[in-house]
Parts: structure tokens; sequence; C-alpha cells
């Protein structure tokens, strides 16, 4: 009689638990929502250098030399622009922190090709385009379930603004 109370009482802290940590996610979600458009630009920045990262990880693999020197050609001469300004003053600090790390880990992959001379030492850059797809990956790590799905895939059939009767600065 005593163990079936206690399983009583420990099923009912548990759901208890549960309902806190839910109503606790939720508490985050909502006020993380001004930010979100900024939370999905980041997002698609970091997505994007992570599809290039696997794009020239397929090149080097394939050895294929007018492909690599077509990379060479692409590789950016200079970091700027790889982080907006405007932007990056609208981020909370820790966005800042992973848009700048992303940026690091891209821009010295990309850059880095430019200086491949032959196909004798791909394999080091193979390597090091590979980390930094890691690197990638795990800072999305953190941007993931940042933001409801619910308000990712809002219709985006319409500007925001159309839905007000007048905009501030008309």
């Amino acid at each position: 009689m005593v163990v079936l109370r206690q399983t009583e009482a420990t099923i009912s802290s548990l759901n208890i638990a549960n309902e806190s940590i839910k109503m606790a996610k939720r508490d985050k979600e909502l006020s993380l929502l001004p930010g979100s458009n900024l939370m999905i630009i980041l997002q698609v920045k970091l997505e994007e250098w992570l599809k290039g990262l696997n794009q020239m990880i397929k090149i080097l693999k394939s050895e294929n030399k007018e492909e690599i020197e077509t990379l060479r050609n692409l590789a950016p001469k200079t970091p700027k622009g790889m982080v907006k300004a405007f932007l990056y003053e609208r981020m909370s600090p820790w966005q800042r922190e992973i848009w700048l790390t992303g940026a690091q880990h891209y821009y010295n992959n990309t850059a880095a090709l430019r200086e491949i001379k032959s196909l004798d030492h791909t394999e080091i850059y193979l390597s090091s385009c590979q980390d930094a797809k890691w690197a990638i990956t795990e800072l999305l790590s953190y941007l993931n379930d940042e933001i409801p799905d619910v308000f990712l895939e809002k219709p985006a059939s319409m500007n925001d603004g159309a839905f007000f009767d007048y905009l501030p600065n008309d």
C-alpha cells in the first residue's frame, strides 16, 4: 500500500515537472520571437556556408582539376561583407558570436583554396573543409528549436507590413 502511494506521488511529481518544462520552453520561445527574423537570417547564412563547404568537399574528393581551378577562382579574396554590420548590431551577443565564428571557419577554408597549386595537397584542404563543416553544423545545432516551427513555416505570400492599417513611416 505504501509503495502504491509512493508510485502515485512520483507519477504526479513527474507530470508537474513535465508541465513546468513545457511552460518554460514556451516562455523562452515567446521571448525570442521579437528577434526571430535575425535568427532566421543567421540560420540561412550558416546553411548557405554549409552547402558551400559540402560542394567544396565534393569537388576536392573528385580531384577534377577544372572544378578545383574554378573553386580557386571563386574563393573570396577578403572576408569583408561576410557579416552584415546592420544585422550584426541588432543581434544578441550569442548570435553575434555564432555568426562571426561561422564566418571565420568558412572564410579560412575558402580563402585557403586559393593556395592550391596541384592535386598533391588536396587532402589537407579536404580535411580542413570537413573540420569547418563540422564546426558550422555544430553552430547550427545551437539554433535548433529556438524558434517554434509554426513561426518558421508561416506563409510568405505577403509581407508582414501588408497586414497593418498604416505603417509608422507613411
